[in-house]
């Protein structure tokens, strides 16, 4: 852990033992943890959180990378990303959070894809000069190459962020999807698309169970297109939001 080595290098008495009894769990326990060999659950997070005194945002980063964590692990086995799934920084992300840039990755992902601007423009609704430069960024930062046909290519089969981690250039992601939504929910024809909505009352204990059932729900969707098949690029987009006044 990163507070274990700032407490450290302040104290190079400062032991693993004493960590642990800092923490109040067992020397056995803290290895397994910082060897990535037992996942730390969200009561135990909460308590690792009183216990070093995190502030608000460090508290909220803390839980946000526990939650990540538990996605990733199935029957408390670790789900293994696939070796063509890259793991994107903030920074990467920002590089190409604009929509186009995913879109028409997910465009050379379809049966129907051409290698070609116009095209390309077309299809997603954008001059002929943006295609060209959201296609030269996409070179450029090494998630597109050419095959020796010269034919676009993604160099990874999906990408992702870390899960709930904190970052204004991820919500404005978000909500450039959202807007999106709302741009078309008048234009394409009903049965070409699906807007619904759930308002029910909610156990805040039980919010990343929800969470966790959300992104299954995702990837079934994911594996269910076939990509021998797929022909158009569509927006999946789910809020799961609160409408009441948290704490009241």
């Amino acid at each position: 852990m990163a507070e274990y080595e700032a407490r450290r290098s302040k104290n190079t008495r400062f032991s693993r033992r004493a960590f642990a009894a800092l923490l109040q769990v067992s020397s056995g326990r803290l290895h397994e943890i910082m060897k990535g060999q037992h996942p730390i659950t969200l009561k135990m997070a909460k308590k690792i959180i009183a216990k070093l005194t995190f502030d608000e945002k460090k508290a909220d980063y803390f839980l946000r990378l526990v939650e990540s964590e538990a996605y990733l692990r199935v029957d408390g086995r670790k789900r293994v990303r696939p070796k063509s799934t890259r793991l994107l920084s903030e920074d990467e992300f920002a590089l190409v959070s604009d929509w186009e840039y995913f879109a028409l990755m997910a465009l050379a992902e379809t049966a129907t894809f051409r290698s070609d601007i116009p095209w390309l423009a077309k299809k997603l609704g954008i001059s002929e000069k943006r295609a060209a430069e959201v296609v030269a960024h996409l070179l450029k930062q090494g998630l597109f190459n050419r095959d020796e046909a010269g034919r676009f290519k993604n160099t990874y089969t999906s990408m992702t962020t870390l899960i709930d981690i904190p970052s204004e250039v991820v919500r404005k992601a978000n909500i450039e999807c959202i807007r999106q939504a709302i741009e078309n929910v008048d234009r394409i024809d009903v049965m070409k698309r699906d807007v619904s909505s759930l308002t029910l009352p909610v156990d805040m204990e039980r919010i990343s169970e929800v969470k966790a059932l959300i992104r299954e729900f995702k990837s079934k969707v994911t594996a269910l297109m076939a990509k021998e098949q797929t022909t158009e690029v569509y927006n999946l987009n789910i809020q799961f939001i609160p409408v009441s006044e948290i704490g009241i």
